[in-house]
This record gives structure tokens, sequence and C-alpha cells, in this order.
């Protein structure tokens, strides 16, 4: 291959790396979610082209004049350095998204739990609230209830001090009508005999 065809693979690849250094240290930082991805495949694909074009350049310099293939060769070296460089800066980005993918399906996770739990604690509060419902109902009725045999009750003490005093009357009454027919057979047997 003539130096013109090497060269122009060079220039291919200088632009290649540039993009890629650009895309990787620039663009994939402030790109989040599915359009990262989609950037470190797109950067994954480039590195390929790239690894691609330096096999090419290897072989042209092997075919190359022998005064200038020990220049090709340190410059095709330095790309080398260069593509495997980015190659492992695009696997720190790859691993980040890979680690803020699971992250964030961890989180999802949480959130679903967290989620799961509001549900059952809802449905445990309704079920408190309804419960002490019923329970109030319960105790109005047997406050009524209790008013109602406070009433009663008061009512029945009147009707005992009634029958008491009723009762007191009666011996009162009882009593004196003794005492009437005892002071009138007294009389009468006071007159009987005495008449």
């Amino acid at each position: 291959m003539s130096i013109d065809g090497i060269e122009e693979r060079e220039r291919q690849l200088k632009v290649l790396l540039k993009e890629l250094g650009n895309e990787i240290s620039l663009q994939l930082p402030s790109n989040y979610g599915e359009d990262r991805r989609r950037r470190v495949q797109k950067s994954r694909q480039k590195l390929d082209q790239a690894e691609s074009l330096l096999r090419e350049m290897q072989l042209d310099v092997r075919v190359a004049p022998k005064g200038i293939q020990h220049q090709l060769f340190s410059r095709v070296t330095q790309y080398k350095a260069d593509v495997a460089s980015l190659r492992h800066q695009l696997a720190g980005e790859r691993d980040q998204l890979l680690k803020k993918t699971a992250t964030l399906q961890r989180a999802s996770q949480s959130l679903h739990r967290a989620q799961h739990v509001t549900a059952e604690t809802d449905e445990i509060a309704d079920n408190i609230v309804l419960d002490l419902g019923q329970q109030r109902a319960t105790l109005v009725r047997a406050r009524d209830r209790v008013a109602g045999i406070e009433t009663e009750m008061e009512r029945t003490k009147s009707l005992l001090r009634t029958i008491a005093c009723k009762a007191i009357e009666n011996r009162i009454i009882l009593i004196t009508v003794i005492v009437i027919e005892l002071v009138l057979l007294a009389g009468l047997a006071y007159w009987k005999f005495l008449s």
C-alpha cells in the first residue's frame, strides 16, 4: 500500500479517536437512561471500527518502505494505546451504567415494596377505622342503655319510697284501728261488767 493510503487511514483514525474521546469524556456523563445506553453502544461500535483501521494500518506498515516503517510502527503503537485507553474509559462508563441500572432496579423494587406495604397499611387502617366505628356504635348503645337503666332505677327508687311510705301509713292505720278496737273492747267490757 502507498504512503497516501496509510495517511488516509491515519486521518480517519484520528477523526474517529477524537470523536470517541469527546463522546466518552464529554457527552456520555451528561446523558442518562436509554440515551446513555445507546451512546455507549455507538461508542463501542466506533471503537471496533478504530481497531479495524488499526489492524489495516499494521498490515500496511509491514509492507511500507523500510525507511519509514519504524516511524509508522511507533505511531500505530501510540494509536493502539489510545484505543486501549478509550476502551478502558468506555468499560468504566459501561460499568457505571450497569451499577446505576442495578441501583435503579433496587430502588424500583424498594419502591414497589413500599407501595405494597402502604397498600397493606391502608387496608389495615381501613379495617381499624371500621372496627372503631363498630365499637363506637356499641359504646353509644351501651351508654343509652345505661342512661335508660339509670332512669328506670330512679323510677324504681321513687316507687319503692312510695311503697315504703304506704306501708308505714298502713301500719299506722292498722295500729290506730287496733288501738281503737282495744279501747272499744275495753270500754264495752267495762260497760258490760260494770253495768
